[in-house]
């Protein structure tokens, strides 16, 4: 075993169903069961399967303004993250001091060295350690998580026209925003976009994400990921959960308004928050281990960063209320 890899903590989700879990942006708006199914008579179970997966592919170039040619399905960054890591560097990586966790323990796994810049620094910090430094790859996610702050299209352009480096662009909450960079994965050859159905789409259950570059960059990399990686079962579900674009705007319009409102009460309590751009709220508040353990012990669950933050999911208008008056008797 490596020793450095021996303390990497195994992260596992809470199991407790009598739990209000707020803690790990999973998305309440959206009911799937009575509108997915399989035929699993039309599924032989003993091959593979398709593994190219065209149909899920051209819903989704359609759903993004893309081409098929352009897109890459995916069991989830779990698994897109370290194929880009893998076929694009050999030495190093530059992320923001502050981003998706899995980031950084990827990158450990895989033996790059990690490279960091303040996120208080912004793109044009990012910018200085990457001319500084020169990465192989410049990985963050937009709209950041945890914090929710989303960088500028034009910051974003800069950041491509100012580095050498494969720029990857995390859009896993893109849809509760207002900035993408899709449109650009032609325009700039060293741009790749994720993108997922867990979080707007509300089926991280199915394990299914997209890899958005240009048609060279993203043969290259199918040829690296190898075959078979994502099953038809989840293919064909998420297939036809695509055909539902205008009931998950509609879900996400819905949690926008529900965020709002609960910014707007944290506002009226004289509580720092960061303007979202997200499915989730960033609490800038110190003592943040003490109230995400009391309101542990009253059945809801928060995230809490450095004992000065706090990350909560936006529930549903009932979870949200009872956040709300616990908040009332901790805070």
């Amino acid at each position: 075993m490596r020793e450095d890899l021996k303390n990497l903590p195994v992260y596992a989700a809470s199991t407790q169903t009598d739990l209000v879990v707020l803690a790990n942006n999973e998305n309440a708006y959206v009911d799937w069961r009575d509108l997915l199914s399989i035929d699993t008579h039309r599924i032989d179970f003993n091959h593979y399967g398709k593994s190219t997966h065209d149909a899920l592919r051209a819903k989704y170039a359609t759903y993004v303004g893309l081409q098929v040619a352009n897109v890459l399905p995916g069991p989830g960054s779990e698994a897109l993250i370290p194929l880009l890591i893998n076929a694009l560097s050999t030495e190093s990586v530059l992320f923001f001091s502050r981003d998706f966790f899995r980031y950084y323990e990827i990158a450990q796994v895989l033996q790059r060295k990690v490279l960091t810049s303040e996120v208080a620094l912004g793109i044009t910090g990012l910018i200085a350690t990457a001319q500084a430094t020169q990465p192989e790859i410049i990985m963050l996610s937009n709209p950041n998580n945890p914090l929710s702050i989303e960088f500028t299209r034009a910051d974003l352009i800069r950041l491509l026209d100012e580095t050498t480096a494969y720029v990857v662009i995390d859009e896993a909450y893109a849809e509760y925003g207002q900035v993408s960079v899709v449109d650009l994965v032609d325009t700039y050859p060293k741009l790749i976009v994720l993108r997922t159905l867990s979080k707007a789409w509300g089926l991280a259950n199915l394990r299914v994400g997209f890899l958005l570059a240009n048609s060279e960059l993203r043969a290259y990399l199918e040829a690296v990921q190898g075959a078979f990686v994502l099953s038809d079962v989840n293919a064909d579900l998420a297939t036809q959960a695509l055909s539902y674009d205008a009931l998950v705007v509609e879900k996400i319009n819905a949690l926008k308004a529900t965020r709002a409102d609960f910014i707007a009460y944290l506002a009226s309590k004289g509580i720092s928050v960061n303007q979202s751009a997200s499915s989730f709220v960033y609490v800038n508040i110190s003592g943040s281990d003490r109230i995400q353990q009391e309101l542990l012990a009253v059945g809801i669950q928060v995230n809490t960063y450095a004992d000065q933050g706090l990350r909560i999911t936006i529930g549903t208008p009932a979870q949200m209320t009872q956040l709300q008056q616990a908040l009332e008797q901790i805070i």
